[in-house]
Protein backbone atom coordinates (compact mmCIF):
# COMPACT_ATOMS: atom_id res chain seq x y z
CA UNK A 1 0.00 0.00 0.00
CA UNK A 2 2.88 2.33 0.87
CA UNK A 3 4.48 1.63 -2.50
CA UNK A 4 1.27 2.45 -4.46
CA UNK A 5 0.77 5.69 -2.51
CA UNK A 6 4.33 6.75 -3.20
CA UNK A 7 3.90 5.98 -6.90
CA UNK A 8 0.69 8.01 -7.11
CA UNK A 9 2.33 10.99 -5.45
CA UNK A 10 5.22 10.75 -7.88
CA UNK A 11 2.82 10.74 -10.87
CA UNK A 12 0.92 13.74 -9.55
CA UNK A 13 4.17 15.59 -9.05
CA UNK A 14 5.20 14.87 -12.60
CA UNK A 15 1.80 16.11 -13.99
CA UNK A 16 1.99 19.25 -11.91
CA UNK A 17 5.50 19.86 -13.14
CA UNK A 18 4.39 19.42 -16.76
CA UNK A 19 1.42 21.77 -16.34
CA UNK A 20 3.65 24.31 -14.65
CA UNK A 21 6.12 24.11 -17.52
CA UNK A 22 3.38 24.50 -20.13
CA UNK A 23 1.93 27.47 -18.25
CA UNK A 24 5.37 29.01 -18.04
CA UNK A 25 5.66 28.72 -21.83
CA UNK A 26 2.10 29.65 -22.90
CA UNK A 27 1.44 32.32 -20.27
CA UNK A 28 3.86 34.90 -21.66
CA UNK A 29 2.63 34.22 -25.22
CA UNK A 30 -1.01 34.86 -24.29
CA UNK A 31 0.01 37.83 -22.20
CA UNK A 32 1.90 39.23 -25.17
CA UNK A 33 -1.10 38.65 -27.51
CA UNK A 34 -3.49 40.30 -25.08
CA UNK A 35 -1.12 43.21 -24.64
CA UNK A 36 -0.70 43.59 -28.40
CA UNK A 37 -4.47 43.50 -28.99
CA UNK A 38 -4.98 46.02 -26.23
CA UNK A 39 -2.36 48.20 -27.82
CA UNK A 40 -4.04 48.00 -31.23
CA UNK A 41 -7.41 48.84 -29.66
CA UNK A 42 -5.93 51.85 -27.90
CA UNK A 43 -4.24 52.91 -31.13
CA UNK A 44 -7.50 52.66 -33.09
CA UNK A 45 -9.31 54.62 -30.41
CA UNK A 46 -6.59 57.25 -30.46
CA UNK A 47 -6.68 57.47 -34.27
CA UNK A 48 -10.50 57.54 -34.55
CA UNK A 49 -10.86 61.34 -34.17
CA UNK A 50 -8.13 61.89 -36.76
CA UNK A 51 -9.69 59.43 -39.23
CA UNK A 52 -13.12 60.99 -38.69
CA UNK A 53 -11.69 64.46 -39.19
CA UNK A 54 -9.91 63.40 -42.38
CA UNK A 55 -13.08 61.73 -43.69
CA UNK A 56 -15.17 64.79 -42.87
CA UNK A 57 -12.63 67.07 -44.52
CA UNK A 58 -12.50 64.86 -47.62
CA UNK A 59 -16.29 64.77 -47.81
CA UNK A 60 -16.51 68.52 -47.33
CA UNK A 61 -13.85 69.11 -49.98
CA UNK A 62 -15.67 66.80 -52.41
CA UNK A 63 -18.99 68.52 -51.75
CA UNK A 64 -17.44 71.95 -52.18
CA UNK A 65 -15.84 70.86 -55.47
CA UNK A 66 -19.16 69.46 -56.72
CA UNK A 67 -20.94 72.69 -55.77
CA UNK A 68 -18.22 74.72 -57.46
CA UNK A 69 -18.48 72.66 -60.65
CA UNK A 70 -22.28 72.92 -60.59
CA UNK A 71 -22.12 76.66 -60.04
CA UNK A 72 -19.72 77.04 -62.97
CA UNK A 73 -22.01 74.96 -65.18
CA UNK A 74 -24.95 77.19 -64.27
CA UNK A 75 -22.88 80.28 -65.05
CA UNK A 76 -21.80 78.84 -68.41
CA UNK A 77 -25.40 77.91 -69.30
CA UNK A 78 -26.62 81.39 -68.35
CA UNK A 79 -23.88 83.07 -70.38
CA UNK A 80 -24.65 80.91 -73.40
CA UNK A 81 -28.37 81.60 -73.09
CA UNK A 82 -27.82 85.31 -72.57
CA UNK A 83 -25.57 85.46 -75.64
CA UNK A 84 -28.21 83.67 -77.73
CA UNK A 85 -30.91 86.02 -76.47
CA UNK A 86 -28.71 89.03 -77.13
CA UNK A 87 -28.06 87.98 -80.73
CA UNK A 88 -31.78 87.39 -81.30
CA UNK A 89 -32.52 90.84 -79.95
CA UNK A 90 -29.74 92.39 -81.98
CA UNK A 91 -30.97 90.80 -85.19
CA UNK A 92 -34.47 92.04 -84.38
CA UNK A 93 -33.22 95.60 -83.86
CA UNK A 94 -33.38 95.69 -80.05
CA UNK A 95 -31.17 98.35 -78.45
CA UNK A 96 -31.50 96.83 -75.00
CA UNK A 97 -30.06 93.29 -74.81
CA UNK A 98 -30.98 93.04 -71.13
CA UNK A 99 -34.64 93.04 -72.13
CA UNK A 100 -34.15 89.83 -74.12
CA UNK A 101 -34.91 86.68 -72.13
CA UNK A 102 -31.72 84.64 -71.80
CA UNK A 103 -31.81 81.34 -73.62
CA UNK A 104 -35.01 82.06 -75.56
CA UNK A 105 -34.37 81.23 -79.20
CA UNK A 106 -37.56 83.00 -80.41
CA UNK A 107 -37.17 86.08 -78.22
CA UNK A 108 -37.70 88.29 -81.30
CA UNK A 109 -41.22 86.94 -81.89
CA UNK A 110 -44.47 86.40 -79.99
CA UNK A 111 -47.84 84.74 -80.55
CA UNK A 112 -50.90 86.89 -81.19
CA UNK A 113 -52.62 85.06 -78.30
CA UNK A 114 -50.13 86.73 -75.94
CA UNK A 115 -51.09 90.26 -77.02
CA UNK A 116 -53.49 92.32 -74.91
CA UNK A 117 -57.01 92.58 -76.38
CA UNK A 118 -58.32 96.17 -76.27
CA UNK A 119 -61.86 95.42 -77.45
CA UNK A 120 -63.76 92.47 -78.91
CA UNK A 121 -67.11 91.03 -79.89
CA UNK A 122 -67.79 87.39 -80.67
CA UNK A 123 -64.13 86.61 -79.92
CA UNK A 124 -62.79 83.81 -77.72
CA UNK A 125 -59.27 82.51 -77.05
CA UNK A 126 -59.18 78.72 -76.82
CA UNK A 127 -56.38 77.48 -74.57
CA UNK A 128 -55.93 73.76 -74.98
CA UNK A 129 -56.88 71.28 -77.65
CA UNK A 130 -58.74 72.71 -80.65
CA UNK A 131 -59.83 70.66 -83.67
CA UNK A 132 -60.63 72.17 -87.05
CA UNK A 133 -63.15 70.93 -89.62
CA UNK A 134 -60.53 68.61 -91.17
CA UNK A 135 -59.64 66.96 -87.85
CA UNK A 136 -56.34 68.77 -87.35
CA UNK A 137 -55.47 69.57 -83.72
CA UNK A 138 -53.90 72.77 -82.35
CA UNK A 139 -52.89 73.75 -78.82
CA UNK A 140 -54.24 77.32 -79.07
CA UNK A 141 -56.80 79.02 -81.29
CA UNK A 142 -58.30 82.51 -81.57
CA UNK A 143 -61.95 81.95 -82.44
CA UNK A 144 -64.35 84.44 -84.05
CA UNK A 145 -68.05 83.54 -83.98
CA UNK A 146 -70.02 85.78 -86.33
CA UNK A 147 -73.64 86.71 -85.50
CA UNK A 148 -73.16 88.10 -88.11
CA UNK A 149 -69.99 90.06 -87.27
CA UNK A 150 -67.12 89.45 -84.85
CA UNK A 151 -63.93 91.33 -84.18
CA UNK A 152 -60.98 91.76 -81.82
CA UNK A 153 -58.53 94.65 -81.46
CA UNK A 154 -54.99 93.70 -80.35
CA UNK A 155 -52.58 96.24 -78.87
CA UNK A 156 -49.31 95.85 -80.81
CA UNK A 157 -48.00 99.23 -79.62
CA UNK A 158 -45.94 99.77 -82.80
CA UNK A 159 -43.43 97.12 -81.66
CA UNK A 160 -43.77 94.60 -84.50
CA UNK A 161 -42.90 94.48 -88.18
CA UNK A 162 -44.79 91.46 -89.55
CA UNK A 163 -47.72 89.18 -88.83
CA UNK A 164 -48.05 85.55 -90.00
CA UNK A 165 -50.43 82.70 -89.29
CA UNK A 166 -53.11 80.33 -90.55
CA UNK A 167 -56.91 80.51 -90.71
CA UNK A 168 -59.10 77.45 -90.26
CA UNK A 169 -62.77 76.71 -89.63
CA UNK A 170 -63.99 75.03 -86.44
CA UNK A 171 -65.56 71.59 -86.72
CA UNK A 172 -68.89 72.79 -85.26
CA UNK A 173 -69.43 75.21 -88.17
CA UNK A 174 -72.54 74.43 -90.20
CA UNK A 175 -72.04 73.07 -93.72
CA UNK A 176 -73.84 76.01 -95.35
CA UNK A 177 -72.05 78.73 -93.35
CA UNK A 178 -69.80 81.09 -95.28
CA UNK A 179 -67.45 83.72 -93.78
CA UNK A 180 -65.25 86.63 -94.78
CA UNK A 181 -62.06 87.52 -92.87
CA UNK A 182 -60.34 90.92 -92.81
CA UNK A 183 -57.14 92.04 -91.04
CA UNK A 184 -56.33 95.70 -90.39
CA UNK A 185 -53.12 97.39 -89.31
CA UNK A 186 -54.63 100.36 -87.50
CA UNK A 187 -57.23 101.48 -90.10
CA UNK A 188 -55.49 100.01 -93.15
CA UNK A 189 -56.84 96.77 -94.64
CA UNK A 190 -53.82 94.48 -95.17
CA UNK A 191 -55.55 91.11 -95.76
CA UNK A 192 -58.96 89.94 -96.90
CA UNK A 193 -60.32 86.51 -97.75
CA UNK A 194 -63.89 85.63 -98.69
CA UNK A 195 -65.99 82.47 -98.63
CA UNK A 196 -64.46 80.51 -95.80
CA UNK A 197 -66.53 77.34 -95.47
CA UNK A 198 -66.24 74.06 -93.62
CA UNK A 199 -64.61 72.42 -96.64
CA UNK A 200 -62.17 75.11 -97.79
CA UNK A 201 -59.32 73.91 -95.57
CA UNK A 202 -56.48 75.97 -94.14
CA UNK A 203 -55.50 79.41 -95.44
CA UNK A 204 -52.00 80.64 -94.65
CA UNK A 205 -50.81 84.22 -94.70
CA UNK A 206 -47.17 85.24 -94.34
CA UNK A 207 -45.31 88.38 -93.29
CA UNK A 208 -48.11 90.93 -93.45
CA UNK A 209 -46.54 94.36 -93.03
CA UNK A 210 -47.55 95.93 -89.69
CA UNK A 211 -44.61 98.32 -89.16
CA UNK A 212 -45.77 101.33 -87.15
CA UNK A 213 -49.20 99.86 -86.39
CA UNK A 214 -50.38 100.47 -82.83
CA UNK A 215 -53.17 97.89 -83.20
CA UNK A 216 -54.14 94.87 -85.27
CA UNK A 217 -57.84 94.35 -85.81
CA UNK A 218 -59.33 91.09 -87.06
CA UNK A 219 -62.92 91.16 -88.33
CA UNK A 220 -65.11 88.33 -89.56
CA UNK A 221 -68.51 88.39 -91.24
CA UNK A 222 -70.80 85.37 -91.41
CA UNK A 223 -73.17 84.99 -94.35
CA UNK A 224 -76.35 82.94 -94.60
CA UNK A 225 -78.25 81.55 -91.61
CA UNK A 226 -75.76 82.92 -89.10
CA UNK A 227 -78.22 83.36 -86.21
CA UNK A 228 -78.89 79.68 -85.55
CA UNK A 229 -75.70 78.32 -87.14
CA UNK A 230 -72.95 80.96 -87.02
CA UNK A 231 -69.58 80.50 -88.66
CA UNK A 232 -66.55 79.75 -86.48
CA UNK A 233 -63.33 81.14 -87.97
CA UNK A 234 -60.12 80.49 -86.03
CA UNK A 235 -56.57 81.83 -86.22
CA UNK A 236 -53.82 79.33 -85.37
CA UNK A 237 -50.00 79.21 -85.45
CA UNK A 238 -49.77 83.00 -85.33
CA UNK A 239 -46.47 84.89 -85.07
CA UNK A 240 -45.65 88.56 -84.62
CA UNK A 241 -42.03 89.47 -85.36
CA UNK A 242 -40.55 92.28 -83.30
CA UNK A 243 -38.84 95.31 -84.80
Amino acid sequence: MATNSSSTKSTVSIVVAIITSIAAIIGPVWAAKISAEKGRTEEREAMAPTVQAEYSKGYADGLAKANEDNAQNLIDEYNQGYAAGYMDGKNGGSENPASISAGTSNAASIKLSEIYVVDSQGYNKIDGLFTDSFGNDYDTALQFVGRPDAYAVFNTNSQYKSFSGSIVVAEQTASFASMTVMIYADDELIYSQKEFTKITGKFEFRNLDIVGASTITIKTISHGAYISHPGHVCFVDTTLVKL
